[in-house]
This record gives structure tokens, sequence and C-alpha cells, in this order.
């Protein structure tokens, strides 16, 4: 009987080990988390629909014109898709500016709206499209 609860702790402990692991290595090679630059600003996009549904797979890109947003030249950073949620995070934009925005969700008109003044750390910016 004392051998079949050793088995057991054994394998519980096993298990428990092995996600921690998996866990610890897995969140250390998030290669976005890691290339953070506390000196410099995140920008997280949240876009949606009129009635506030989140508009998942919006390809969202980031200018420093107006010009260039409506043509869709020179982002700032790669172009990036919202999540399920409607969000999008971009990391490492210099601070200090306001930049144009573009979302242009799969089956709507484009939008594209000014971002305030960005600072370190983290900015948020809603857009509405139809």
């Amino acid at each position: 009987m004392d051998t079949d609860h050793n088995k057991i702790l054994r394998r519980t402990f096993l298990k428990l080990y092995v996600i921690i692991v998996v866990g610890f290595f897995t969140g250390a090679c998030n290669p976005e988390l890691d290339s953070i630059n506390p000196n410099l600003a995140r920008l997280e996009v949240y876009v949606h629909g009129s009635l506030g549904n989140p508009k998942n797979d919006a390809l969202v890109s980031i200018h420093l014109t107006q010009t260039d947003a409506e043509n869709n030249e020179n982002e700032v950073v790669d172009s990036r898709y919202t999540d399920i949620n409607g969000i999008v995070n971009f990391v490492n934009i210099e601070p200090g500016r306001s930049y144009w925005i573009r979302a242009k969700p799969l089956t709507f008109p484009r939008a594209i709206e000014q971002s305030e003044i960005l600072v370190v750390g983290v900015n948020n910016h809603d857009i509405v499209t139809l």
C-alpha cells in the first residue's frame, strides 16, 4: 500500500515539474515581450464596430502622415492583425509625437485616425469602423 501511495506522489510531482518547466520556457521564449524597450512607447489599438463589437483579423498599420496612411505606405512598424478581441499591440514606437493609424477589417471599409501624442509606456487608441 505504501508503494502505491509513493507511485502516485511521484507521478504527481513529475506532472507538476513538467508543467512548471514548460510554462517557464514558453513564457521566456516570447520574443515580443523580451524585446520591449522601457524607454519607448507601446500602442494598443482596439478596433470595433459602432455597436462596440470587436473586429478580429483587421489589418492595422501605423504611419507618420495622413497621406501615408491613406495610401498604405511607409509604415512605422510592420502591420499586424487584431486578435479575437479586436486588439493589436505595437511595441518600441518613438514617443513624443502622434501617428496615423489605419485599420482595415476584412469586410468593412478602412478607417484612418490620428493618435494622441504617445508617451513612454502604454498608450491606448480605439478605432470605430462600420
